[in-house]
């Protein structure tokens, strides 16, 4: 996986490691590593899904934001 430049966004309960794997054909999907069971899984969440998902987790008035068309070189709001 290391030439597949993880990067790593988050760090739960000293164990739990969540990252991208930035050189490979999704870089916005996330991976978890549970280090109790030496796996790694593939999550159900892009990189913004899964921010929205923890923010609402510790905020519960968090809204998630509709999300962004991206198309071509520009992003349109």
């Amino acid at each position: 996986m290391l030439e597949q430049k993880p990067f790593f966004i988050s760090i739960e309960s000293e164990t739990q490691y969540y990252f991208l794997l930035t050189n490979s054909k999704q870089p916005d999907l996330v991976y978890h590593y549970d280090e109790n069971e030496d796996k790694v899984r593939v999550l159900d969440k892009n990189f913004n899904e899964y921010l929205g998902y923890i923010i609402s987790s510790y905020n519960e008035s968090f809204i998630a934001p509709t999300p962004v068309d991206f198309s071509g070189d520009l992003l349109r709001l």
